[in-house]
């Protein structure tokens, strides 16, 4: 019957599969060699690196934002600690925690994402319209 797909193969095979044309890949063994070596089509091949690849991207990113909430749990930690002594006055303690607290605010911000630098404002002479325009060049 043609058009219909062979039968599926089961996930543990797949996964060993994906795995062993990853790593022949990161060896630079090219796809159709590793499709010959796998016995299955190059472009499956080429779907099981970029599946890996995918799920790597996604683990790399999970891991990020975790490390990411637990450097802001302790920026918050050391915050509230120094917090009381940066607003009690002028003291020579009060404006080293002074310091202290501006440092913690620009991590955490840099953490966030907060200092990015915003988009350019262009003025369109021939409608007398202000557009923003963002890096990609199109009006907003």
């Amino acid at each position: 019957m043609a058009g219909r797909p062979g039968p599926r193969k089961a996930p543990a095979v797949t996964a060993e599969r994906r795995a062993q044309a990853f790593e022949l890949r990161k060896a630079g063994v090219s796809l159709r060699q590793i499709a010959t070596t796998l016995g299955v089509d190059h472009t499956t091949v080429a779907r099981y690196v970029k599946h890996t690849i995918a799920g790597l991207k996604r683990q790399t990113l999970d891991l990020a934002a975790e490390e990411r909430t637990l450097q802001l749990e302790r920026l918050n930690k050391l915050l509230l600690t120094d917090w009381p002594a940066a607003t009690a006055g002028v003291t020579p303690w009060s404006l080293a925690a002074q310091d202290r607290v501006f440092k913690i605010l620009e991590r955490q911000a840099k953490l966030l994402g907060l200092d990015l630098a915003p988009p350019p404002l262009v003025i369109d002479a021939s409608t007398n319209i202000i557009q923003l325009v963002w890096s990609t060049g199109e009006p907003a």
